[in-house]
């Protein structure tokens, strides 16, 4: 199969763990990439080598032609992107969150005759694929979800002043907007459609934290996401009949605990494992610190690669659509409902 091309609208450090996984996966090659910024985009188009670059999304569809486009730009922007670009004939792999109101993804489904991703990577994590795959070997489902994810961040951070690498707080709440995809798309994906779903939020001394209690239609799930001054947290607790799991999606691990008292047999050898993985974690700070600027995310991979075999069979994936449809409805409502309303400068 001959490689298809591909354009990048956005040049910052999501786009750039979007790069390394189109080079990887070597299913398509990077042709264009578009930024708003000149100054920004000529750097990096020197930088990744990129001979076609403009900071109008218009030389895209006229000049470059791509296949496909991945559409890694803040939130606020991606409808209008999406809209400008969904009867060129494009495919297109949107970053997360895929559109922040279910008017917007309305509007979208509507008129799309593309194939399009959102990059809920986080339910590609080796943990949770992992779990996925018992879940259908046990013929089992969960009978109550709860995660909890923190954003690690400095009190009073929302009255900062806005610029380029705060752009997410120009929409209320933004960093739980930006992130709260992550765990909303895992539940939808063990838990099944959110059927009715109730939110609450708190604000304590400039710092923001939602509680979302959904009721969906195989289990309860409850999904807390919150900013944190000192604490960094990305859990995910099922709970089954016989036995409940904790992923841990940020060193990407599992661990199974026991409710009636027999030991687990089958996965005490993995628990094991893990736990001792995570104790050396403790003492790798020099490591993990490198992953992480250079961006290993295999995660991205696997997203892509699923994006990629909707491609192949010329329809968008059934799953990722459900999952587009219920984290927007939670976020549609709270920017709604945000009492929080950023100072102008």
């Amino acid at each position: 199969m001959s490689k298809s091309d591909t354009a990048i609208i956005g040049t910052g450090i999501v786009a750039y763990s979007h790069l390394k996984s189109i080079k990887k996966l070597n299913r398509s090659s990077l042709s264009c990439i578009v930024d708003s910024n000149k100054q920004i985009l000529k750097k990096k188009a020197g930088f990744w080598n990129i001979n076609q670059f403009s900071d109008d999304i218009d030389y895209l569809t006229e000049v470059a032609e791509p296949d496909i486009v991945h559409i890694c730009t803040p939130p606020q922007s991606h409808y209008s992107i999406i809209m400008h670009l969904i009867d060129k004939g494009v495919n297109l792999f949107v970053e997360k969150p895929f559109v922040l109101s279910m008017e917007e993804l309305s509007s979208i489904q509507r008129n799309t005759k593309s194939i399009i991703h959102c990059n809920h990577n986080y339910t590609f994590k080796s943990c949770i694929v992992q779990l996925a795959k018992i879940v259908k070997e046990l013929d089992v489902r969960p009978i109550q979800i709860r995660t909890l994810y923190s954003i690690k961040t400095n009190s009073g951070l929302y009255n900062q002043e806005k610029d380029h690498i705060h752009w997410s707080y120009d929409i209320p709440s933004g960093p739980i907007i930006n992130n709260i995809s992550h765990p909303l798309s895992i539940i939808s994906l063990f838990g099944g459609r959110f059927n009715t779903f109730t939110i609450s939020q708190k604000i304590n001394n400039g710092l923001d934290s939602w509680n979302v209690s959904i009721d969906g239609d195989f289990c309860h799930s409850n999904c807390s996401i919150f900013m944190n001054k000192k604490h960094f947290s990305k859990m995910v607790d099922f709970t089954f009949e016989d036995f409940s799991v904790r992923c841990d999606l940020h060193r990407d691990t599992l661990y199974f605990y026991n409710i009636r008292g027999s030991v687990l047999k089958d996965y005490l050898s993995d628990s094991l494992k893990n736990i001792f993985y995570s104790v050396r974690d403790v003492f790798a700070s020099i490591p993990r610190i490198y992953q992480s600027i250079t961006r290993k995310m295999p995660d991205i991979d696997r997203s892509l690669s699923f994006f990629y075999e909707a491609i192949d069979n010329s329809k968008s994936s059934e799953i990722n659509n459900l999952q587009i449809t219920d984290t927007t409805k939670v976020i549609d409502k709270i920017i709604n409902e945000s009492e929080f309303i950023i100072k102008d400068n």
